[in-house]
């Protein structure tokens, strides 16, 4: 199960990284950084009220209000992909952590917070270009945008490394090693490689694991 849940993730990682490439390629939006991300990231952290909006006629004050269903946006393909994935195989192992509870669950829950916060900077990527890193401006926006997920994997590291007395030291150095794929948005050159990478070093913590619970 294991097994198929990274080469799940390593796919989804590929299709992202060609629909990204596609995205930048054949990109129409005017949308540039770093202006537009701040009114994005507000956006998507306070999601729009999707109550109607009433509308008064300027020619008639006394016309009772008319409503006008607010526009619902479509999500690109890679988001959907990456959804799918989170309420499949993240939170299958969200809920399998937590019917084990204490710290094996506490960073379960790291987990789930960083790939949210990962499905936002994808969201935020389908719908601005991608900033030049050279310039200081750009650069200040995507370290900003960056943080949320770089905060969760400091998060799930420091469970780790503050129970290295524990019982459960070996799962919780899987799952610190695992969730280092979520630094791929910073690779430029075949992310994927390095998915792959951070997967075989949670698969060597991980058989730690089957081997200690093979004959119990």
């Amino acid at each position: 199960m294991a097994q198929n849940t990274m080469y799940n993730l390593v796919t989804l990682i590929k299709r992202l990284e060609a629909a990204t490439t596609r995205l930048e390629d054949i990109a129409t939006s005017t949308i540039e950084l770093p202006h537009a991300v701040p009114d994005l990231s507000n956006a998507l952290q306070s999601p729009p009220d999707q109550s109607t909006t009433p509308l008064r006629s300027a020619s008639s004050p006394g016309t009772p209000a008319v409503s006008t269903p607010a526009p619902q946006e479509n999500l690109p393909e890679s988001v959907e992909e990456f959804d799918n994935f989170i309420n499949q195989s993240v939170d299958k192992y969200v809920k399998a952590s937590e019917k084990i509870g204490g710290l094996v669950a506490e960073q379960a829950s790291k987990v789930l917070d960083g790939f949210k916060q990962q499905r936002r900077f994808l969201l935020i990527s389908t719908k601005a270009k991608k900033p030049d890193i050279s310039v200081s401006a750009d650069m200040s926006v995507y370290q900003e945008l960056l943080k949320p997920i770089n905060e969760a994997l400091v998060a799930v590291g420091n469970i780790k490394e503050s129970n290295r007395g524990s019982p459960v030291f070996n799962q919780l150095s899987a799952v610190a090693e695992g969730i280092m794929v979520l630094a791929w948005v910073t690779v430029d050159n075949k992310p994927f490689k390095h998915v792959e990478e951070s997967l075989g070093s949670a698969q060597f913590f991980g058989n730690r694991v089957i081997s200690e619970h093979k004959d119990k």
